[in-house]
């Protein structure tokens, strides 16, 4: 039986394969569809080992003893999730979540300070410096609570959300606003001369136009 790509189902046919291979609660008779003798076709997901993409023995046999390289941006301003405490060290609920998953699958880690050259391309911002740090494979992963903008998303892949920032849109309510007040609200974004001359120009355009349209050129 050919393994060599995780991503098709593999069919189990009676007749040309063992029957008792195909006694896996994860093999399912495939409906309406039958061989010519009317032999049934089973569907297999778990053929090679592989019950899905995300098996959990997939990727504990891929991280298992590894050792990567570690990098931080500045603290969060949450004021829990990314800190530096008295000694220097990086604590806050993403360390102790991700030291919780190195130990889980026995990894080591080093932590790396981010390179001068990313902190100069990006001095607005330790965390983008530190996703091109990862870019630039100067370090292996980035701890900490990431936006996925745009612009970090072409430099490097990240994982699944772990922490959501919530933005809320706050309005005063005005009270006792009369008609006026409520028609004249869309106007109020500008000052009453940038309004003139806008509505000046509308008009000074259509003349024109209409006068391009009767030929009448006064030139």
């Amino acid at each position: 039986m050919d393994c060599s790509n995780i991503y098709i189902y593999i069919i189990c046919i009676y007749g040309f394969q063992d029957p008792s291979d195909c006694t896996s609660p994860h093999y399912h008779q495939a409906p309406f569809l039958t061989l010519e003798n009317d032999e049934p076709l089973y569907t297999s997901y778990e053929t090679c080992g592989f019950l899905s993409d995300y098996s959990h023995t997939i990727y504990s046999s891929f991280l298992q003893n590894k050792h990567l390289r570690v990098s931080y941006p500045d603290d969060s301003p949450t004021g829990y999730t990314l800190v530096t405490d008295t000694d220097g060290e990086k604590v806050g609920s993403f360390p102790a979540f991700m030291t919780a998953l190195f130990d889980m699958y026995d990894m080591t880690t080093e932590t790396v300070e981010l390179s001068n050259a990313s902190l100069d391309r990006f001095p607005l911002s330790t965390y983008t410096a530190c996703v091109h740090d990862v870019a630039l494979n100067r370090t292996d992963l980035c701890i900490g609570d990431f936006w996925r903008t745009s612009d970090r998303l072409l430099m490097a892949p990240f994982t699944d959300n772990l922490f959501q920032d919530l933005f809320y849109l706050v309005t005063p309510e005005l009270e006792g606003r009369t008609t006026l007040e409520y028609l004249m609200a869309p106007f109020r974004p500008f000052e009453p001369i940038v309004w003139i001359l806008t509505f000046t120009s509308f008009f000074f355009f259509i003349m024109l136009f209409y006068l391009v349209e009767v030929n009448l050129f006064f030139l």
